[in-house]
């Protein structure tokens, strides 16, 4: 194994070089001896996750068995539209884009998104990108960022409200604490010693994993590499 694909959004490591520390990315590279192919952006959606990552695999077909991916997915309702006049992608539903959207957005929030349909469009995209790393034989780790898009293995789709919707088709084997989620795991620690601090009085630590909350979660990521004996 020569490389380390990640994949996710912000919660891989932003704030983290800007404070002279090391993502979890990092710390696995340095472990087993890799490099790093950062693929992640903040703010991202599923959307991009999932097109970019079968991007860099149809770039780097010749190579594959030389990579370990490692994909975190984030939040379903984000998305991404096509900006045709300026060739580019832009991620929509991040923070505050459903408290104060445009009249524009407000008519296409009701008309246009379902949280049950970007649910299943959630699995779907999981589910062909398993499938494709299974048919390149690739190794890989996914794993949940937020707790909100935990599936479950068995069982009937529940509603968005419960948090959870289940499907039998994705292979549970292949997931770093496929019940829970980073964000989740940071929980199990005080705030402050895990999530970064900003110059904001009335919001000082952010969401966001600080030093030790990567170093934490790679010795999650570690364990589970070792159990599966990935390396």
């Amino acid at each position: 194994m020569k490389y380390l694909y990640i994949n996710g959004d912000s919660f891989c490591g932003d704030g983290i070089k800007e404070r002279g520390g090391k993502t979890f990315g990092e710390l696995l590279c340095d472990k087993y001896n890799l490099d790093i192919e950062e693929d992640w952006e903040g703010g991202s959606s599923n959307h991009r996750i999932y097109r970019t990552t079968v991007n860099f695999i149809k770039e780097c077909e010749h190579k594959l068995q030389d990579i370990l991916f490692l994909i975190g997915w984030t939040k379903i309702t984000r998305f991404e539209i096509y900006d045709a006049i300026n060739k580019r992608y832009i991620q929509k539903g991040h923070s505050g884009f459903y408290d104060n959207p445009t009249e524009f957005w407000k008519e296409y929030i009701k008309c246009f998104l379902d949280t049950e349909q970007l649910y299943r469009e959630h699995i779907q995209r999981i589910f062909l990108l398993q499938s494709l790393f299974e048919n390149y034989n690739c190794k890989y780790l996914f794993y949940n960022i937020f707790s909100d898009t935990i599936i479950k293995s068995s069982g009937v789709a529940s509603s968005y409200h419960l948090d959870y919707i289940e499907d039998n088709t994705i292979n549970f084997e292949g997931w770093i604490k496929p019940r829970s989620s980073f964000d989740e795991y940071l929980d199990k620690f005080k705030k402050k010693e895990v999530r970064q601090e900003w110059d904001d009085i009335e919001n000082i630590h952010d969401d966001h994993p600080n030093l030790l909350g990567h170093q934490k979660w790679f010795e999650v990521v570690t364990s589970v590499i070792e159990s599966k004996n990935m390396l």
